[in-house]
């Protein structure tokens, strides 16, 4: 494997990225996307986990360019009344559920604030996108590449290579209990020698 295979990436924006993670991964110089939830930069400590402010970022993207920053929604990561995700939900209102225009306009909009916001803090290309709860179909991801997004992350477990959907980007999730050194060197070992195709 390249040794620059690995891209370690954080969700939600949350301020212990900051305080925790990026001290160590500027130490080891470790490349790494954090996708950012961007309706508390203003009010980072008001959301209902500490959030980063637009000051951490900065801080963190103008340090070097390894530590980047990209969407996870402006005010989109959430699940409606229903229980459902937000971003791939027709919403209701009373007896009506909204149209598919303006679904298609609620997506696009809030895909554009959290992009512009993002924009303001680093001159890097915001083009990435994490999908909230992992919830997508073909629908939020075409209208994530009409905002301009390139890129987008699920959280099925996978290694990716050069052949996967880039609206579709596998992850593997570090934080969870299942995932042990052996069975993800049995993972790894597996994709390398698996036939290309």
């Amino acid at each position: 494997m390249p040794s620059n295979a690995v891209l370690v990436t954080f969700d939600d924006g949350y301020r212990s990225f900051y305080t925790n993670a990026y001290p160590i991964l500027e130490q080891l110089n470790i490349p790494a996307v954090n996708f950012v939830i961007t309706k508390n930069l203003d009010q980072p400590l008001h959301s209902r986990i500490p959030s980063l402010s637009r000051e951490e970022i900065r801080e963190m993207a103008s340090s070097g360019k390894h530590i980047d920053f990209q969407c996870h929604t402006d005010s989109l990561h959430d699940k409606s009344p229903e229980g459902q995700a937000l971003f791939t939900t027709r919403l209701k209102n009373g007896n009506s559920v909204e149209s598919e225009q303006e679904y298609t306009e609620r997506i696009i909009q809030d895909t554009n604030r959290c992009t512009a916001k993002l924009r303001e803090l680093d001159e890097r290309p915001v083009d990435a996108f994490a999908f909230p709860f992992g919830v997508n179909d073909a629908q939020s991801a075409a209208l994530l590449q009409s905002a301009g997004i390139r890129y987008a992350f699920t959280t099925v477990p996978g290694i990716a290579d050069r052949s996967v959907n880039p609206m579709q980007i596998p992850r593997i999730n570090a934080g969870s209990p299942f995932v042990r050194a052996n069975s993800l060197n049995n993972l790894i070992i597996r994709k390398l020698n698996r036939p290309q195709t």
